[in-house]
């Protein structure tokens, strides 16, 4: 009698069926049953963030950060590449950043590493601090994303150390983006 054929297999089989269908049923309905708690609280609104809650930075060509478009937004300002947070809250941080090999290179051995990091500067009775970093060490994409409570007052922004790889020299290929989740 081959292992498959036993009625204990079978049984314990059956037995795992069973318990991953309840654990799936479960599942979703908690999901369903809790969705519009979440919803609310990570949007701060039933009717979902807007889009003045929301912030796409590039890269000029002088290396500092600007907006993508000219809306005002009233929950930040931008001042020179930091964003100056005016509405305490939750904020999504989602930033991409490209390196490439360089043109040429001086020794064949050096190591292409790359460094990203969200910082949150100095403030009044506050010390600068990294809140999030991405190490690379090959060429291509880094990607951070961090959800962070920040509160009026304080400043963040993004640092790039490329080591001895390059930024891309297609703008788009290097942002970051910022959403105001839940005012506070």
């Amino acid at each position: 009698m081959t292992s498959s054929n036993n009625p204990r297999f079978r049984l314990l089989v059956g037995w795992c069926c069973l318990m991953t269908s309840a654990l799936l049923i479960v599942t979703v309905y908690l999901a369903i049953e809790n969705f519009e708690n979440i919803y609310v609280a990570l949007s701060g609104s039933p009717y979902g963030p807007s889009f003045n809650d929301y912030i796409h930075l590039i890269r000029d060509l002088e290396k500092n950060w600007i907006c993508s478009d000219s809306r005002q937004r009233s929950f930040l300002s931008l001042n020179n590449g930091t964003v100056n947070i005016t509405t305490s809250g939750l904020y999504y941080i989602h930033a991409q950043v490209t390196f490439q090999k360089p043109s040429h290179q001086t020794t064949p051995k050096t190591k292409n590493e790359a460094n990203v990091y969200l910082l949150k500067n100095s403030g009044p009775g506050t010390q600068a601090r990294k809140l999030s970093e991405v190490i690379g060490y090959e060429p291509g994409s880094l990607t951070m994303i961090r959800m962070v409570r920040l509160t009026e007052g304080e400043s963040i922004s993004l640092n790039i150390e490329p080591g001895s790889l390059v930024l891309s020299s297609n703008d788009y290929h290097t942002y970051w983006e910022i959403l105001l989740y839940n005012k506070e």
